[in-house]
């Protein structure tokens, strides 16, 4: 599946840092520098991982990935909600398999 996610929250950080330079003496010179990154709702795009599913473990739980029924019952679920999905024509038979490759607020 692929396309806009309605649910997509912004991706924000927040950062610090802090550092020293120290001179001691001619031709030498120490740096320290210390820092942190905090994300909230990173944005994880997955239509373009090509080798999701030799890392479904990561995105259990995450509905990203599902099999057998599950992949099914998603799958009638957003047609009934009136999601196209394979570009508008959805193919008959057995569904083994979905991976919504949508953007996703999977970070932390």
């Amino acid at each position: 599946m692929s396309g806009p996610n309605l649910d997509l929250k912004p991706e924000t950080a927040t950062s610090w840092s802090v550092g020293v330079d120290i001179d001691p003496a001619p031709g030498l010179h120490f740096a320290l520098t210390c820092w942190d990154v905090n994300y909230k709702n990173q944005v994880l795009a997955n239509l373009s991982n090509l080798a999701i599913l030799g890392t479904e473990a990561q995105y259990a739980g995450t509905g990203i990935v599902l099999r057998g029924t599950d992949a099914a019952t998603r799958v009638q679920h957003l047609l009934a909600q009136g999601v196209t999905l394979a570009g508008g024509s959805f193919p008959g038979g057995n569904i083994t398999l979905f991976v919504d490759g949508r953007s996703q607020n999977l970070g932390v």
